[in-house]
């Protein structure tokens, strides 16, 4: 990777919630810290604890103006899951809390004029397959979500 890139790394654990961004060379004199919070808090439980910790570039985001035509340039054989996810996505980083409700989701996905027939389940998909995780009642697209959506929109 290079080290002029942007990356970002996120450790977060029930209320609290660590956020490093920037260059690769930057990020990386942070690793041993980072290791050492994940495992205190691995052992602090008896459980496994909700540790989300990403090392990735700095997250692709999608304009106002982009969005409808990112959402209609969906490629063929798109589903109703791809949608809203694609609009959880957007709608998490206009935010700026980096969360989405699926209402939000489905009233931008019927804004464009696409009706989804059961956004729950539709949700409920994308967290069979990892690209959302629950946070209380609302929803996070993962790393795994952001590289699915990368993929499919070609960025």
């Amino acid at each position: 990777m290079p080290q002029d890139q942007q990356v970002r790394v996120r450790v977060s654990y029930g209320d609290n919630e660590i956020d490093i961004t920037g260059p690769a060379d930057f990020v990386a004199q942070y690793q041993d810290t980072i290791d050492a919070i994940t495992t205190q808090l691995r052992e602090r439980t008896a459980q496994s604890p909700t540790v989300a910790s990403a090392i990735h570039p700095a997250a692709v985001t999608i304009s106002e103006d982009e969005f409808p035509e990112t959402l209609h340039g969906l490629p063929k054989g798109s589903t109703d899951t791809d949608r809203m996810l694609l609009a959880g996505w957007y709608i998490q980083r206009k935010l700026g809390d980096n969360s989405f409700s699926t209402g939000e989701a489905n009233k931008l996905l019927v804004e464009q004029g696409i009706k989804v027939s059961n956004p729950s389940q539709m949700l409920k998909n994308s967290l069979i397959a990892r690209r959302v995780f629950k946070l209380g009642d609302r929803y996070r697209v993962s790393k795994s979500g952001e590289d699915y959506l990368r993929a499919r929109i070609g960025r």
